[in-house]
């Protein structure tokens, strides 16, 4: 079969989306051998990352790419129009990875990606852009999808009480798993160069894009009210590129009493990222909704004490092996911290148990799902 796949958002410094469809192509070449790839640099008219139309990531010999298209206005009208239609009708299936579904029904058979409802649920969280393109992507992916690939089961309810009307028989789980660099065998694990490393000092860690749906602002009260409470110096570092709507968080940050022992250090490559789960006293999570929560997982599979929200996905990945509270549950979250900090054995206890939980996600499995859903269309 032909198939059209979306790698729209595999560029650089990606975040989950990008990280998701780039494990799932680079999975799929290495099993896959009776289908036919062509890979989709660009594909819709709402998201657009301009240099992705000179990027070759991926050399397999089984792919071709799509149209290289450079500016945003040609995009527009190309996916929009005739020109756009006309190729997505040359391949048996196309799979969309970026939210973005066509506006109208396609010979092709279409699978969807669906990794939260959170712009339709909650959109105060986003800019007004960013809902709108969302939410025009899950929309016509309930009208017009062969089948719709949820990250979650939490992710499937939340879009059938939205959409009533879509057959949840189209709609299939298939979790995602850690990203591939992560905990990868024969990597070392690199210490990042950022002097609060310099010494032994124990550290809280926080991963996740700075927005409102990841609740860090929360978090820092939560951290102001816990350092008040202990006289341990225990700093809180947090790792994520800026999204939208981060001036409550900055503003948080700034007023803290405790603000010299906050560090935000934005980006860090993965080698990096490994060794601070792995070196962290707590991994926290306080994500107001998640469609999966992928740093949840890979701080388990990186052996990481955690303690995350109760919400939406996440008691999916972390099972009994975390801590789980309300994320608006202040003296919760500061309880939490606290017996994590002073009881040694409950983290040991915790850091074994998440090691295994981990291996229930692996994108070995992952992929055979989706090769599978593959091959049910191939008639």
């Amino acid at each position: 079969m032909r198939i059209g796949f979306d790698i729209s958002q595999t560029g650089g410094k990606k975040a989950g989306c990008g990280y998701y469809a780039d494990s799932l192509i680079n999975n799929i070449l290495s099993t896959d051998e009776k289908n036919e790839y062509t890979l989709l640099t660009n594909f819709g008219s709402f998201y657009h990352d301009r240099l992705m139309g000179f990027r070759s990531t991926y050399t397999d010999k089984k792919i071709r790419y799509g149209p290289r298209i450079i500016s945003k206005r040609a995009a527009i009208k190309y996916w929009n129009g005739k020109e756009g239609y006309n190729f997505l009708n040359k391949f048996n299936i196309i799979h969309a990875n970026n939210y973005w579904c066509p506006p109208w029904e396609i010979k092709s058979k279409l699978i969807y990606t669906l990794y939260d409802v959170s712009v339709i649920d909650n959109p105060e969280w986003s800019t007004s852009k960013n809902n709108e393109g969302c939410r025009a992507g899950l929309i016509n992916a309930s009208k017009f999808a062969t089948y719709i690939v949820a990250i979650s089961n939490a992710t499937k309810q939340a879009f059938l009480c939205q959409f009533p009307y879509v057959d949840e028989k189209k709609i299939f789980v298939i979790y995602p798993a850690s990203r591939p660099g992560i905990n990868k065998q024969g990597a070392d694990p690199v210490k990042p160069k950022h002097k609060i490393f310099r010494t032994e000092t124990p550290f809280l860690l926080s991963v996740g894009t700075i927005e409102p749906r990841k609740n860090q602002a929360f978090l820092l009260r939560v951290y102001d009210q816990f350092r008040n409470q202990n006289r341990q110096v225990i700093p809180l570092i947090f790792i994520g590129k800026k999204g939208w709507l981060t001036d409550d968080f900055m503003e948080e940050a700034k007023k803290s009493k405790w603000k010299a022992d906050i560090h935000l250090l934005g980006y860090v490559d993965e080698s990096e990222l490994s060794w601070l789960y792995q070196n962290c006293l707590i991994n926290l999570y306080p994500s107001l909704y998640e469609g999966f929560g992928l740093p949840v997982l890979e701080g388990l599979k990186e052996g990481a004490a955690t303690v995350c929200s109760n919400t939406t996905s996440m008691p999916e990945i972390v099972g009994d092996c975390g801590i789980m509270v309300s994320p608006t549950d202040k003296e919760g979250w500061v309880n939490a911290i606290e017996l994590l900090v002073k009881n040694k054995v409950k983290r040991l206890e915790l850091k074994e148990k998440s090691v295994l939980r981990a291996e229930l996600f692996n994108w070995e499995c992952s992929t055979n799902q989706i090769l599978d859903l593959y091959d049910s269309l191939r008639n």
